[in-house]
């Protein structure tokens, strides 16, 4: 018994020390690189040895997190309990089969901390196109809803060990399969849409890697991160429509054929700084799909930081090959953006970054344009130290993001695409 203790004890401290020291290594050998795959990869990558156990954590990858927030809140009035700083959201992405019309929907709570400003939101932006190509409106609004207007349904997992949601606001209801919008700001804009995603692609779930945070979901589970991402589909078609009557304009919105990306976000305060970008219109791949996240990252949390340090995720979907590459922190990769410590991201509508992988090296350079960018609100301390939503997010709605991987073992190149109408924030 004690010899089996002893072989399980160093394969994990294998699998969870190896990946940060393999990257430096000039060859990867393969049966460490199957090993390592067994604790990242599902079940159907060829690579996998079959002796982790396939467990399905309880772990809320997709689904809302805020009920308990929501419960004090709304019973604040009547009770003393100490109040937490939270918010939670989920990002549509929806683009045009034509590729001429952006648009995404924030779906969200806020928890100020003190049962003073706690709301519900929709946020909407939006960048649309005339035949020529011509950006006639780029724009963002942001609805307020009451909390006793929200109420969030956790579905258990099913057989792949995804959650499903419903989070409905008011009229509008949002799920993991689509959205219904109601928008209505006493006529002054009014956003109505119905939107049914079809054949999602989801993020796959194994047993070390449960969602996009991989290991870093226990450390979520157990003590709590400032901020949590979670992906709901990588990529999707859909049907449907969004139109939009902003006073006595009226744009109406075929999206039907066009693609989606729904992910989110969770926790009690965005990053200092950050790079985020994503993409699913790789038109010479299409249906491929990717993201990163480069950010200052206090660990374990903000309330008590040990250290900052910048931390990343992201994935590249190969529609072609049905590969996943991930990579991230607790992938054991690294990660080089130019400027990210010096200040010259500030501002910047353009980013370019490597990332040195076991196995791989990917380079990817994201441009975009600021001055047609999408200015959202987000939580944010004020000059008092108060948490809260503030516009200051400039989300550039039709980056162009190119990225090359190429194998580290013979520099060949197994993906060279680029990404349109992706969208791209640099927060500096």
């Amino acid at each position: 018994m004690a010899a089996f203790s002893t072989v399980v004890f160093l394969v994990l401290c294998t699998a969870l020390v190896f990946p940060h020291i393999a990257f430096r290594l000039p060859v990867y050998p393969e049966p460490l690189e199957r090993m390592i795959a067994s604790f990242y990869e599902a079940r159907d990558n060829s690579k996998v040895l079959d002796f982790i156990p396939d467990v399905k954590w309880p772990i809320v990858s997709r689904g809302g997190h805020f009920q308990p927030f929501l419960d004090a809140s709304l019973a604040s009035k009547s009770s003393n309990k100490k109040a937490s700083r939270y918010f939670e959201g989920w990002y549509y992405k929806m683009v045009s089969e034509d590729t001429k019309n952006s648009v995404i929907v924030i779906p969200g709570v806020f928890f100020d901390g003190a049962h003073e400003d706690d709301h519900a939101f929709i946020m909407v932006g939006r960048i649309i196109r005339d035949g020529s190509g011509k950006v006639v409106s780029h724009d963002a609004t942001y609805h307020r809803y009451s909390l006793s207007d929200v109420k969030l349904i956790n579905y258990p997992n099913d057989e792949n060990g995804h959650d499903r949601f419903k989070c409905s606001i008011g009229k509008n209801v949002f799920t993991d399969t689509g959205a219904i919008l109601d928008i209505d700001d006493d006529g002054d804009a009014q956003v109505q849409a119905k939107i049914e995603l079809q054949d999602v692609v989801e993020y796959p779930s194994t047993t070390f890697n449960p969602n996009i945070m991989g290991f870093f979901s226990f450390l979520d589970a157990t003590v709590g991160m400032e901020c949590v991402h979670k992906v709901v589909a990588i990529d999707s078609k859909m049907k449907g429509h969004i139109t939009f009557k902003y006073g006595s304009k009226v744009d109406k919105i075929n999206m039907n054929d066009g693609r989606a990306y729904v992910e989110g976000d969770y926790g009690s305060e965005f990053p200092s700084k950050w790079i985020w970008m994503a993409s699913n219109h790789f038109e010479s791949s299409p249906g491929s799909s990717m993201l990163l996240s480069v950010a200052s990252i206090p660990f374990p949390n903000e309330k008590s930081t040990i250290l900052n340090f910048k931390g990343f995720l992201g994935f590249v979907y190969d529609a072609s090959s049905g590969n996943i590459y991930r990579f991230g922190t607790y992938t054991g990769a690294s990660v080089e953006v130019e400027g990210f410590n010096d200040g010259s991201l500030k501002g910047a509508n353009q980013a370019f970054i490597k990332i040195y992988d076991p196995q791989y090296i990917i380079k990817i350079t994201a441009k975009g344009n600021r001055n047609e960018a999408a200015l959202l609100e987000a939580p944010r301390k004020n000059d008092q130290g108060i948490l809260k939503m503030q516009k200051f997010v400039e989300e550039m709605l039709d980056a162009e993001i190119h990225v090359v991987i190429r194998k580290r073992v013979d520099n060949s190149v197994v993906f060279d695409h680029v990404g349109l109408q992706g969208g791209l924030e640099i927060q500096f």
